[in-house]
């Protein structure tokens, strides 16, 4: 009799852990529903990156529409420098739908492959009349007969743009489906089992060996289950990660289309004096095969061709210095390799790489970096951290504001060095302070905001470059950013 009492205490308590066993597992079911959700609203978020920049060239095209019908049709003179702004932020947006990740997937489409060559083309025969100044009227009021026809088009990109992140989203949907439900009816069956065991150990009373064995099976289970939770987790963080660098590839992007559209500029003027030299040299030989020259004509002639030698010497140097800084910010940014540099000449050419972008803004960026302070390092990642801030300020901290100035600083002590931030920009909460490296908080959401831009550069800063970043700001007071490093990165000399 006390046997059969103890071989009933027995098999209660291993009845109980079977049982409490297999709430767990319900426990696990729930946690892989709500992962579910969380991989769903991933999956949403890299749909961005093929809607947003449809969405956002179709709102610039439409502005830009408005301010050149205001200036034909307005009886108030139009403002030259307004309409030049809205033109510029419609071929940004177009030139980064045309070459920036959107492409990639929109590209296969028939409606991208009809319209985008003709908003290209339409965008070389615009830039004739807009650089001119001031704009001709009649040519203007040319344009906006195009602009009209073209709106169509600009719809038509938009549209299939939604319905590819549609198509998309259905697709992934279908197959994230499909693997939760594999792995719900594995847990359920699981946990069916788990049930029938328990039964079964009451009605067969077996001996104590096979109850360890079932129990070792159990255990097995779990240990299961949770390497299939795991992979799960290890997937999201991977989604991360690839949004991550998909808002590193864009910021690089961006620049890449402010400095061509900032060559297009001295490339122009020299190919229109090289034309002008030329037709001017015929005009010469005819009139010197006609034995019809005279002394100032020949004076005129070499006056035009010095000036004309002149203008066209200034602009390509122009484009010579362009193309030497953008050289090295894209080969950093590419490569991420680490060098020795100057801090000061690696900052100086990030600034002068976004000024394209940025001279549209009145706002103005000081730099104040001995040349002394030298790096071994990494400037890809740096001057990542460096464009993340500048585009902080210029969208977040000087909206609304004309004024606004970016002070970049540097100082050094010992082995360490301390580059400074700071702008006169509107400042930001406390509650927004303490969330402002977390991914995907942006106070930009319904504008276009990824909310990656600060993670991305606590990253940098923290694992590829080895220092530590603070951030001081008070509302309406302007914010600090203050990033201190080790001269020489992790990792030992280059």
């Amino acid at each position: 009799m006390p046997d059969g009492a103890g071989r009933g205490r027995y098999l209660f308590w291993l009845a109980l852990g079977v049982s409490t066993m297999a709430a767990a597992m319900a426990v696990l079911l729930v946690v892989e529903m709500g992962q579910r959700r969380v991989v769903q609203r991933s999956i949403g978020l890299r749909t961005d990156s093929i809607n947003a920049p449809a969405v956002e060239c179709e709102r610039e095209f439409l502005l830009f529409r408005q301010a050149l019908d205001n200036a034909v049709n307005s009886r108030v003179p139009p403002d030259p420098e307004q309409l030049t702004l809205r033109y510029d932020l419609f071929l940004s947006r177009l030139v980064l739908l045309r070459d920036g990740s959107a492409a990639a997937v929109l590209g296969e489409r028939p409606e991208y492959q009809s319209a985008m060559p003709k908003l290209t083309q339409w965008a070389m025969a615009a830039d004739a009349v807009m650089l001119q100044t001031p704009p001709d009227p009649r040519a203007l009021a040319g344009l906006l007969v195009q602009v009209n026809a073209l709106a169509a088009d600009v719809r038509v990109l938009t549209l299939a743009a939604n319905s590819q992140v549609a198509h998309l989203l259905e697709h992934q949907a279908l197959e994230l489906l499909d693997q939760s439900e594999k792995i719900m009816a594995l847990t359920l069956g699981q946990m069916v089992v788990l049930l029938v065991a328990a039964v079964a150990l009451f009605r067969r009373h077996t001996r104590q060996e096979q109850e360890r064995r079932a129990l070792e099976q159990i255990s097995s289970d779990l240990r299961s289950a949770h390497d299939l939770a795991q992979i799960s987790l290890e997937k999201l963080h991977d989604s991360q990660d690839q949004l991550a660098r998909a808002e590193t590839r864009a910021t690089l992007s961006t620049v890449i289309a402010s400095v061509s559209h900032e060559l297009s500029t001295p490339l122009g003027n020299s190919l229109m004096m090289a034309g002008n030299l030329v037709e001017q040299g015929r005009e010469f030989q005819k009139s010197l095969d006609a034995n019809d020259i005279k002394r100032s004509d020949l004076t005129h002639f070499v006056a035009a061709v010095r000036k004309g030698h002149d203008l066209m010497e200034r602009n390509l140097q122009r484009a010579v210095a362009l193309l030497r800084t953008f050289r090295q910010v894209a080969n950093d940014q590419a490569s991420e390799q680490r060098r020795t540099f100057q801090l000061a000449t690696v900052v100086q050419e990030i600034v002068d790489t976004l000024a394209p972008s940025l001279k549209r803004y009145p706002h103005r960026i000081d730099l104040a970096i001995p040349d002394a302070i030298t790096l071994d390092s990494y400037p890809g990642p740096l001057g990542q951290v460096v464009i993340n801030l500048v585009n902080n300020a210029y969208l977040h901290a000087f909206e609304g504001r004309s004024n606004g100035v970016l002070a970049i600083a540097a100082s050094a002590s010992g082995d360490r060095v301390l580059l400074t931030v700071a702008d006169n920009g509107v400042g930001m909460s406390s509650e927004a302070q303490k969330h402002l490296f977390q991914p995907f908080f942006t106070t930009k959401a319904q504008r276009g905001g990824t909310g990656l831009g600060m993670s991305i550069v606590s990253n940098l800063v923290t694992k590829t470059l080895g220092g530590t970043i603070g951030v001081n700001s008070t509302e309406g007071s302007g914010t600090t950013w203050s990033i201190d490093l080790p001269q020489v990165a992790p990792g030992g000399k280059a």
